[in-house]
């Protein structure tokens, strides 16, 4: 018959088990948890192999254990041995001790770190550790590559806690739908994904093929890219479905303004690209290119600032590319086609200080525009 047990619980125990050692499920009984091993909870007293174990549960509050070596109080605690705790990593973090060991054997009081894991969110933070990290908010990881390894089809809202994340190579963005990266705070410059010299971009999306559209989202944060190095490069290579890409609040630094801020290269013509990004007056410091392919590509952006200009590839294609209320560089529109349909309502050029109406030249060489300006 079924029953429920209370904590402190009794179990068999598989072996004898000293005073205030963490012990693991083994069959019917109960044994000493190993370094790594995360266990069900701690021994309150001695017993024998086969005699009755009082285990006070995980979860109960802090908990009694026993070093295994010497540590300071606040020290980050893990699995040791015989059922013993260390500050020496081994697997997932225990606790900390609000007392010092000064010798192997001495009982210390641990608070235990509560694990979030199971959240749909995946958290990073500057001081987070990608070796005995699991991604929730009290245990985040440090790198943004390691969330991206943790998203899966039921955890993949990336939350980034405030700093600056330096990625040593370029972020490869999961083929999984309905991911997203963003800042916790809600400020463009509380967060800063900064990319490596010799990187192509710092981040790429082009995921492999889909059952239906794609989505990806990125909010609330800047990306600053080394000289030569693009922030967003958009591909639709093997995805064969309308890929979305929402950016929204998100800035974009370049050391150059020719550099490109964001490159949609737009591989198969047979299936769209879209981009939708609202702003906050954001700075997109590089260059944005656009490759429109497809009749139902749309490109809508809403007050940004773009000092790197725009730049249209020249495919005879009826796309819509819709700004508004953004700020332009002046002259600063290349390439287009004019079947390409350009709408620009509420916008201005900008030349140093000067601000001026919105013209076909600050968004393309050529297209079928559509330009409603407020100056």
């Amino acid at each position: 018959m079924s029953q429920q047990r209370n904590s402190p619980a009794s179990f068999t125990a598989g072996e004898a088990l000293e005073a205030f050692r963490r012990v693991k499920q083994s069959g019917a009984t109960v044994v000493y948890a190993d370094a790594g091993e995360r266990g069900i909870g701690t021994t309150q007293a001695y017993v024998a192999n086969a005699g009755q174990a009082l285990v006070r549960m995980d979860g109960e509050g802090t908990s009694k254990m026993t070093a295994a070596g010497t540590f300071a109080v606040g020290a980050t605690l893990y699995p040791a041995d015989d059922g013993k705790v260390d500050d020496v990593k081994a697997g997932m973090p225990l606790g900390k001790p609000m007392e010092a060991a000064t010798a192997a054997g001495d009982i210390v009081e641990v608070v235990p770190i509560i694990e979030d894991a199971c959240s749909i969110y995946i958290y990073v933070s500057p001081e987070g550790d990608d070796d005995s990290g699991n991604g929730s908010s009290s245990m985040p990881y440090a790198t943004i590559t390691k969330a991206l390894t943790a998203v899966t089809a039921t955890r993949k809202t990336i939350m980034l806690m405030p700093g600056e994340y330096v990625e040593a190579l370029s972020l490869t963005w999961p083929s999984i739908d309905l991911v997203s990266i963003n800042g916790v705070l809600g400020q463009s410059d509380a967060v800063t994904i900064t990319g490596t010299a010799g990187q192509t971009q710092v981040i790429s999306i082009d995921p492999t093929v889909q059952t239906g559209s794609f989505n990806a989202t990125i909010s609330n944060l800047t990306i600053s890219c080394p000289d030569g190095v693009r922030g967003i490069t958009l591909n639709n290579t093997a995805t064969a479905k309308k890929v979305n890409l929402f950016l929204h609040n998100v800035a974009i630094e370049n050391d150059t303004e020719t550099d490109r801020a964001i490159s949609v290269v737009h591989t198969d013509a047979g299936n769209a690209i879209r981009v939708y990004a609202d702003g906050q007056r954001n700075i997109i410091e590089g260059l944005v290119y656009i490759e429109p392919k497809n009749a139902d590509d749309r490109f809508t952006f809403d007050n940004f600032q773009f000092d790197g200009g725009i730049q249209f590839g020249t495919t005879t294609i009826a796309s819509v590319s819709t700004f508004k209320n953004c700020i332009m560089k002046d002259a600063g529109g290349a390439g287009g086609q004019d079947t390409q349909i350009l709408v620009s309502i509420g916008c201005v050029s900008l030349t140093g200080t000067t601000y001026a109406a919105a013209a076909l030249g600050d968004f393309a060489a050529n297209a079928a525009e559509v330009i409603l300006s407020l100056a």
